[in-house]
C-alpha cells in the first residue's frame, strides 16, 4: 500500500493547504481521493487540513 504523497505523485496531482485554494483549479478531499485510487496507509494521520489539487483529467 502507498502513502498519500507517493499516489498524489504518481497522479500527477498536488497536496494543498486547503486555505490556498484557487477559484480556476479542481479539487478533491484527501479522503475521497485515497478511495477513489484504492486507500493509502496514511490518509488520515496528517493530512486534515489539505486537499488534493487535481491536474488536467
Amino acid at each position: 500500500m502507498k502513502s498519500l504523497q507517493e499516489l498524489v505523485k504518481e497522479n500527477g496531482d498536488k497536496i494543498v493547504y486547503f486555505q490556498n485554494c484557487k477559484a480556476d483549479k479542481k479539487y478533491m478531499s484527501v479522503f475521497n481521493y485515497s478511495e477513489k485510487y484504492g486507500g493509502t496507509f496514511d490518509s488520515f494521520r496528517y493530512y486534515n487540513d489539505y486537499v488534493i489539487e487535481l491536474g488536467d483529467e
